[in-house]
C-alpha cells in the first residue's frame, strides 16, 4: 500500500457480511446489469432499508473487483477522504492510484478539480473495471469532496463504477447525470418489501407457523420496512411471531420504532441492556472497549460475553473485520439505543 498522510483503519474497507436471514430479491438483484453500465449508481433511502446489503449482493454478479469504503463524519476532511479512497482501491488493485497518492503527500495539495483529473488517469491505467462503493455518504459535509466527485463524473473513466449509498441525496449533479442517462437510482420505494417478500422473509425467520392474515397485517404495520421485521422478531422473545404481537404493533412509524426497541430491550438481561445502551455511543467496538466504558463494578459479564451474545442473538451488529474483533451496530438500531440511553442512563 502507498504511504498515505493519514492512518488507515482497515475495518472501514470491508463490505458488511450478509445476514443468514437475508432474502434474495431478484427484482433488485437484476438491476446489476444497469449498474454495470452506469458511471454512478445511487442507492438512497432512510435507515433500515437494506441498502448496504443489496449493494454487497451485487458485487459478485457485477463481475469486477470492488473497493468498499464505509464513511464517518471525520472523512469530510478532503485529504482523509481521498486517502481512504486510495487505500480502498489499493485493496482491489495493489499499487493503484500511485500518482494520486504521491500528490496527497505534497506540501501544497492541488485543488479538487485537478486532483479529480489525476485520479481519473490513475483509474484509466487499470486493465480491468473496478467498482468503488462509498457507504454512508450522508456523513460527508464537504464541498471539496462533492466537487471532486462531480468532476470525476463529468468525464468518468470507462472502467469505473461508482456506487454511493446514502440516507439522503448527495450534493452532486444528480439531475444532469439523470438527464444524460448516466445514473442508476434505487430508492426507498424500490427497497420496501412487497407483501410476498415480507412473507418470504418471515418464513425464513420463524420456525413456528404464522398465518397469511398475520403476515399481511405485519406488512401493513411495518410498511415494508425490513429493519422493523427483524426488530419484531427480536421483540417477540420467542421462536414464533405471535398474533398478539402483531395486534400490539401501533400504526404510525415512529410509534413502531419506539415500541419495537423497547420490546427488544425488555427481552435482554440487565447486564446486556446496560452494555447495549452504553456501547451505542461508540462508532465501533470490541470486547475490551465495551468493558472499558462500563462503570467500575457494574458489569457481571465480560465484554467478550457481551459481544458473543449480541452475535448469537443477531442484535443488529455488523462485523468490521475478518477476525470478528471489531463491530458496529446497524445505524438505525444504534440511534434508537442512544435515544433510549438518554432516558434510562440519565445522559
Amino acid at each position: 500500500m502507498h504511504d498515505l498522510p493519514v492512518s488507515i483503519i482497515r475495518s472501514k474497507l470491508y463490505p458488511p457480511p450478509t445476514a443468514p436471514d437475508t432474502v434474495k430479491r431478484e427484482r433488485l438483484l437484476s438491476l446489476v446489469a444497469t449498474v454495470a453500465h452506469s458511471p454512478l449508481t445511487l442507492v438512497s433511502a432512510p435507515a433500515g432499508y437494506g441498502k448496504s446489503t443489496l449493494v454487497s449482493q451485487w458485487l459478485e454478479p457485477l463481475g469486477c473487483r470492488s473497493a468498499w469504503l464505509s464513511l464517518d463524519v471525520a472523512d469530510s476532511d478532503f485529504i482523509q477522504f481521498l486517502s481512504y479512497v486510495v487505500a480502498a482501491l489499493g485493496g482491489a488493485y495493489p499499487g493503484c492510484c500511485a500518482a494520486t497518492a504521491q500528490y496527497l503527500q505534497s506540501a501544497v495539495l492541488p485543488g479538487p478539480n485537478e486532483l479529480a483529473g489525476i485520479f481519473c488517469n490513475d483509474i484509466e491505467e487499470l486493465e480491468e473495471p473496478v467498482a468503488l462503493i462509498l457507504d454512508d455518504y450522508y456523513q460527508i459535509s464537504s464541498s471539496e469532496i462533492d466537487d471532486f466527485l462531480d468532476t470525476v463524473l463529468k468525464h468518468p473513466p470507462q472502467n469505473l463504477h461508482l456506487i454511493i449509498i446514502s440516507r439522503r441525496d448527495p450534493t452532486l449533479s444528480i439531475s444532469t447525470l439523470r438527464a444524460r442517462g448516466k445514473l442508476c437510482e434505487v430508492r426507498m420505494q424500490q427497497l420496501e418489501f412487497r407483501e410476498d417478500e415480507t412473507r418470504a422473509f418471515i418464513r425464513v425467520l420463524l420456525d413456528d407457523p404464522i398465518t397469511d392474515d398475520d403476515i399481511k397485517m405485519l406488512h401493513e404495520r411495518t410498511e415494508g420496512w425490513p429493519a422493523a421485521l427483524r426488530l419484531a422478531r427480536l421483540a417477540s422473545g420467542r421462536k414464533g411471531l405471535t398474533t398478539s404481537l402483531v395486534d400490539q404493533l401501533p400504526h404510525d412509524s415512529h410509534a413502531v420504532r419506539t415500541y419495537l426497541i423497547q420490546e427488544v430491550l425488555a427481552n435482554q438481561t440487565v447486564e446486556i441492556r446496560e452494555y447495549l445502551l452504553r456501547s451505542s455511543f461508540l462508532d465501533r467496538f470490541c470486547p475490551k472497549l465495551c468493558e472499558a466504558i462500563m462503570p467500575e463494578g457494574s458489569a457481571d459479564i465480560s465484554g467478550k460475553d457481551f459481544v458473543t451474545h449480541i452475535k448469537k442473538a443477531n442484535l443488529f451488529s455488523i462485523a468490521l473485520d475478518a477476525s470478528d474483533e471489531w463491530f458496529r451496530f446497524h445505524h438505525l438500531f444504534q440511534a434508537m439505543l442512544q435515544d433510549q440511553a438518554l432516558t434510562d442512563l440519565g445522559g
